[in-house]
């Protein structure tokens, strides 16, 4: 908005920048309480990822960029899903070529959906997998990014189950690798404080949100869902992870 836009380049210092921020041009700011409600597509002149960096982690925020990871590989690529739940001693010591392998795929992948739909008018919704719920959960309960999407992910995959999209085996596999990457936040928490907030999603589109269902690990499936029904099924929903 400053000056028509002004040039601007990222230098990614934490994982999550590296496999998600700094890729695809969006940008925002938080208002009044809810996540990226002010913002723009614009993409930046250039975006340096120095896996090296990622040795530098707090143990928490290091834990936390893997989410957008495990994301990439529900949605798009059960090969890279596989390769993150076989190699958790690779993640513990934070092995640069590991680091650097899921870095590099994950922006291809998240690259190759965005030069599909730059301005996300539909197919690039599948990265949003996780995140209507997620995001309302990061604003009420304050946790990272990354357990948030993570729990809005095990919710979403949840209703896949419910709706008969998605085998509750995979559903538990999902679960399995992000309790494992210890992304999960166990706290009893009101999942019904949520409900108010789901409508505030910046995705909606009139009384509809086009969310996003799993179908298979890899696989996806984008269904508008009145804003309603997701409401009421939040305000009873209790986590499992069993």
């Amino acid at each position: 908005i400053f000056m028509r836009g002004l040039g601007f380049g990222y230098v990614s210092t934490t994982l999550l920048s590296q496999v998600d921020a700094s890729v695809g041009g969006k940008t925002g700011v938080n208002y009044r309480g809810y996540k990226n409600m002010l913002g723009s597509f614009r993409q930046p002149e250039f975006v340096l990822c120095d896996t090296d960096m990622l040795k530098t982690l707090p143990e928490q925020d290091y834990r936390s960029g893997f989410a957008e990871v495990v994301k990439y590989g529900v949605i798009k690529d059960r090969e890279l899903f596989n390769y993150l739940s076989g190699h958790p001693d690779e993640i513990e010591k934070r092995e640069i070529a590991f680091l650097t392998k899921i870095v590099s795929n994950s922006i291809k992948i998240k690259a190759g959906v965005v030069r599909k739909d730059p301005t996300e008018q539909g197919y690039r919704r599948i990265l949003n997998f996780g995140h209507t719920f997620g995001h309302a959960i990061e604003s009420v309960f304050g946790l990272t990014h990354g357990e948030s999407v993570s729990l809005g992910m095990i919710i979403a995959s949840d209703i896949s189950v419910k709706k008969g999209l998605l085998d509750n085996k995979e559903a538990g596999q999902i679960k399995k690798l992000l309790s494992d990457l210890s992304l999960i936040d166990q706290t009893k928490h009101d999942y019904a404080r949520l409900a108010s907030i789901i409508g505030k999603d910046k995705k909606r589109d009139k009384d509809l949100i086009h969310f996003v269902y799993i179908t298979s690990i890899g696989e996806t499936k984008i269904i508008p869902v009145p804003v309603e029904e997701l409401e009421m099924y939040i305000r009873d929903y209790k986590l499992k992870i069993d």
